[in-house]
């Protein structure tokens, strides 16, 4: 656009001074035809007069770029002027001459009329008609009826020519002024346009980086986009999954999809809490919000679905009511514990002494029955006593390789007798500050729990190792793996699969694992699970 301005610019001022070129030939003209003057002072006042001209052409094309338009407005009127003035001089000098006034009085209609306009034109026309006829009546002393008759034809040209040349600028000045209105219209449209194209950049800019996923749905709930977060966090690339229901990717059944589809048309907002499927199979939660997507009538096209991955965060909230029930268990076990083991001892004491005695040989079997459950009794609630979560220990700068290599003949035989292997993959690691027997019923109950969890012959493998700033002590079975359906109840006490357990050996080790201050972890599949028990690096003993 703007190429084509300065065109325009150019071919207006290519016209100014093609009409001041004009004033100089007839200047050049009126000059050398005339008698006032020689030949050679002729020629050199055209000269004169026409390198006059030209600087003033390019002058005028210089304020006019940079003149406001009423300094403009002086401007043309200096320019009318000055061949009005040479009109004046040559016919006072002139005054006989066939052809000077004539020819001379037509230069300031020229000019008028191209720089002023049509009304400039006629107003100069008339200026100059009424000076040619009063110089007839002054100079040659004819009346002025007559004067007006001998200068008709010439007065008639001149208004011709101010009423011509100026319709014709003022043609070119309309022209002019709607080609600038058109092209600042158009800027201000090319402005506009960018602008909104900026800000339709900066728009998908936002929905490529937000930290949220965001899916675009049709009012079925069918999927049309879906942006890079979602795919990062699902494994759906956009064209894997565009067309798909997104209640394929839920776990609720398609009936609880369409209940919030239904709200959504009605122009309402849902939001909750979802368990989604990924593309490798597993889950993970997510806080959604379903908001419709309207058009500027304000008509519903769309669904607009913005979640966040609260994974971890549903994790620590499961953590957080988990140990609240470990610590609600230590501290009911801590308050009766020893009220009853205090019977318990002494019936265990009058049944051994009574199991001893003569009378009650036949009967010994179901004395020593009766003593084992009352031992199995007490280490149950030993087990409770362990839950407690102010459990007095004594921590030591101890190397969690050395407690594992103390109690490794011990788990080397337990897993013997089941016909399972254990082993050991120790790296080197820094002390840490550790009760030494919470550590051992530790590892003894994460082996334990792996040696049953493996029906057949199988392997336990027990590492330590460094990460990111922790120890990890890890121990892995071979197993089937856990099922679904129980992953959020691992460490609950009392919950188990097994016939003859308590539901107390992983709830022992959370506990324990929260008084060392460190987290316990797992990973599962068909091929085995892993615990990992992750304790922070510290080298100073409490």
């Amino acid at each position: 656009m703007t190429d084509i301005k300065k065109t325009r610019e150019w071919e207006v001022f290519e016209y100014i001074v093609g009409a001041q070129m004009a004033c100089i030939l007839i200047f050049f003209v009126s000059f050398s035809l005339g008698k006032g003057f020689s030949v050679s002072f002729s020629h050199s006042l055209a000269l004169i007069t026409g390198t006059i001209g030209v600087v003033a052409a390019f002058l005028y094309r210089f304020l006019e770029r940079l003149l406001n338009q009423k300094k403009i407005l002086y401007i043309k009127v200096a320019y009318v002027m000055f061949p009005i003035l040479i009109t004046a001089f040559v016919l006072l000098q002139v005054p006989h001459g066939p052809y000077g006034k004539q020819v001379a009085i037509l230069l300031p209609v020229i000019v008028a009329a191209t720089v002023l306009g049509k009304n400039g034109g006629l107003f100069i026309a008339f200026l100059g008609s009424a000076f040619l006829t009063w110089s007839s009546v002054f100079f040659d002393r004819k009346p002025l009826i007559q004067a007006l008759e001998q200068n008709l034809i010439l007065i008639s040209v001149t208004f011709l020519m101010g009423w011509f040349i100026g319709s014709i600028t003022n043609l070119e000045a309309e022209s002019r002024k709607r080609l600038q209105e058109n092209l600042d219209e158009l800027q201000g449209e090319i402005e506009r346009r960018k602008f909104a194209e900026e800000q339709t950049f900066k728009l998908s800019r936002i929905v490529e980086q937000s930290p949220a996923s965001i899916v675009l749905t049709d009012t079925d709930g069918n999927i049309e986009f879906v942006n890079p977060q979602f795919t990062r966090v699902t494994g759906y690339a956009s064209e894997d999954i565009t067309g798909f229901n997104i209640s394929r990717l839920g776990s609720e059944p398609a009936e609880f999809y369409e209940q919030i589809y239904e709200e959504v048309r009605e122009g309402k907002e849902w939001s909750g809490e979802l368990l989604i499927k990924k593309k490798n199979s597993d889950s993970f939660w997510e806080h959604t919000y379903f908001t419709p997507f309207k058009n500027a009538a304000g008509m519903t096209t769309n669904f607009l679905k913005i979640s966040e991955d609260i994974t971890e965060k549903k994790g620590l909230q499961l953590e957080m009511a988990r140990l609240d029930r470990l610590n609600l268990v230590g501290e009911m076990a801590a308050a009766i514990g020893h009220e009853v083991r205090n019977p318990m001892t002494t019936v265990r004491g009058f049944l051994q002494l009574l199991g001893k005695k003569e009378l009650y040989s036949t009967d010994k079997e179901y004395f020593t029955l009766m003593m084992d459950e009352l031992d199995r009794a007490n280490s149950i609630i030993t087990e409770f006593l362990s839950l407690a979560k102010n459990k007095a220990i004594e921590k030591k700068m101890h190397n969690l390789n050395s407690i594992i290599r103390s109690i490794a003949p011990l788990l080397q035989a337990d897993a013997t007798k089941s016909d399972y292997n254990v082993v050991f993959e120790l790296a080197e690691i820094p002390d840490m500050s550790l009760d030494e027997k919470e550590i051992k019923q530790i590892i003894f109950n994460l082996v334990r729990n792996g040696i049953e969890a493996m029906e057949h012959r199988g392997t336990i493998t027990i590492k330590t190792y460094r990460d990111a700033g922790e120890v990890v002590l890890a121990v892995q079975d071979q197993g089937k793996g856990i099922p679904d359906d129980i992953l959020s109840k691992i460490g609950t006490p009392f919950y188990t699969t097994k016939e003859t357990g308590t539901g107390l050996g992983l709830a022992v080790c959370y506990s324990i694992a929260e008084r060392h201050n460190s987290r316990i972890e797992f990973k599962t599949s068909p091929d085995g699970t892993q615990f990992f028990v992750r304790f922070k690096g510290s080298c100073e003993a409490d």
